[in-house]
């Protein structure tokens, strides 16, 4: 028993000793302490937790919505991104030594402003760059993308699977990244569109 009273006191006197950054952290917080001794149902919850858990967990959950809340967006989530994208390899009927590969990607601008998509390229497995039968796999798209707007892109690479199992072909033969052309208008300071 004496180890679990250490570890309380250990976490109270950390939670004691963080500071407090802002004046409406601590007036939620005692708000929050005022409803669980005022309200039956609440002071019920907080006499079988006990009053330190429930004001630890009060206080923690407090420190990661205050934090998650405040934090400046992440620079990962700028420009254009893939959100979803789908893939599939089949036999081509005309010939049975060659596949298709045919991709289709959704891509999202999460720039502030609107953007020039010009092109897309997909970079492809070192297998599958080997056996390519057309070199050229851009797909030219020339179109604007606003700001949190999406577009989609499709495309279809054939390659010569000869000497390949299926699972060769499926583990070895991917797209494993995108290499994308875009272009944004910059606007001159005091300019009506800008």
């Amino acid at each position: 028993m004496p180890e679990k009273n250490d570890k309380k006191s250990v976490v109270l006197k950390k939670l004691k000793s963080l500071p407090i950054t802002s004046g409406a952290t601590e007036t939620i917080l005692n708000i929050f302490k005022a409803t669980l001794a005022t309200a039956p149902f609440c002071g019920g919850i907080a006499s079988l937790i006990g009053w330190h858990r429930l004001i630890i967990v009060a206080v923690l959950s407090l420190c990661c919505i205050s934090s998650v809340a405040c934090s400046d967006p992440d620079d990962s989530q700028m420009g254009i991104q893939i959100v979803d994208g789908v893939g599939s390899i089949g036999g081509d009927p005309e010939n049975t030594e060659h596949q298709t590969l045919t991709y289709n990607w959704q891509l999202k601008n999460y720039n502030k402003e609107e953007v020039l998509l010009q092109w897309v390229q997909p970079n492809l497995s070192d297998e599958l760059s080997n056996r390519l039968l057309i070199d050229d796999v851009k797909v030219n798209v020339s179109k604007i993308v606003g700001s949190g707007e999406s577009i989609e892109v499709n495309g279809v690479i054939t390659f010569d699977a000869s000497g390949l199992s299926k699972q060769e072909i499926s583990e070895e033969c991917d797209i494993t990244s995108l290499t994308i052309s875009t272009e944004s208008m910059v606007y001159i300071p005091g300019d009506k569109r800008g």
